[in-house]
């Protein structure tokens, strides 16, 4: 968990940094930062997947080019922070296969979803916030009550011991009890990121755990995000905090049996 560590930015001095596909380029001129951010395809990746490394820039580097967001920041070298976040909207999964759970049963899922890194000052001033993959939009639920979010591909497993996890990804688990009289159907999980914070583990990331109760015949969801990071690693700390404060308990329409649609 070491990528998550401040950064000082010097002067004319390149801070390139890659989180899975993401890479960003930062340089400061005087009181000047500049960053741009970019992504590499499947072909490009490597092995490992996460660097960082600063040199001294030179007369060849792009140091005027358009692909540069900058910001007005002292003239003194500049200690950033690098903090993973969610995504800024609910994100929508999708099960390798259509799951039923039978009534009185219960179980948990394990849903990897790519963070977002946030560039932020020492005093938590945040610059921007970068998503490490580029979602595609999707609308969850009916056309003039859903929702707009975003499609995530990633795998819903029981057990993810022995999958390997992207370190651009942030384990979510979902507890799932059906008190529900009848088998519980789902193709579909919309899970509401907003609400969740992101934890280091020994090897992962993690964010808080939702315990999920289906009831009545309307199997309706009810919703209960847990304070910290679940008991399956050792956590080190809470690297950031949900963007939404949820109450205790909260009922959202989480599944659905339709397919969505992306836009």
């Amino acid at each position: 968990m070491k990528y998550w560590q401040p950064v000082e930015i010097t002067d004319k001095t390149f801070y390139n940094t890659r989180l899975g596909p993401l890479q960003i380029l930062l340089v400061k001129e005087l009181n000047e930062l500049k960053i741009s951010e970019s992504r590499l395809t499947e072909e490009e990746m490597i092995e490992e997947d996460w660097e960082q490394i600063s040199r001294k820039a030179e007369k060849c580097d792009p140091l005027d080019s358009s692909n540069w967001k900058r910001w007005i920041v002292p003239e003194e070298p500049l200690k950033l922070k690098f903090i993973p976040v969610m995504p800024d909207r609910p994100v929508v999964v999708r099960p390798e296969s259509a799951i039923q759970i039978l009534p009185g049963n219960k179980t948990r899922f394990f849903v990897s979803i790519p963070v977002w890194v946030r560039i932020a000052t020492e005093k938590d001033e945040t610059l921007t916030d970068i998503p490490t993959l580029i979602p595609s939009n999707t609308w969850f639920g009916e056309p003039l009550t859903g929702e707009l979010c975003y499609a995530v591909k990633s795998k819903t497993i029981t057990n993810f011991e022995h999958r390997k996890v992207k370190v651009y990804t942030a384990i979510c688990p979902i507890f799932i009890e059906n008190h529900s009289p009848s088998n519980f159907f789902f193709r579909r999980i919309s899970i509401h990121t907003e609400f969740l914070g992101i934890y280091a583990g020994q090897k992962h990331l993690w964010t808080n755990q939702l315990d999920v109760k289906i009831e009545g015949d309307d199997q309706k969801s009810y919703i209960d995000f847990s304070e910290s990071a679940p008991e399956i690693e050792k956590i080190s700390g809470q690297l950031s905090a949900p963007r939404e404060v949820p109450t205790k308990k909260l009922y959202r329409k989480m599944f659905a049996d339709l397919p969505f649609i992306k836009g």
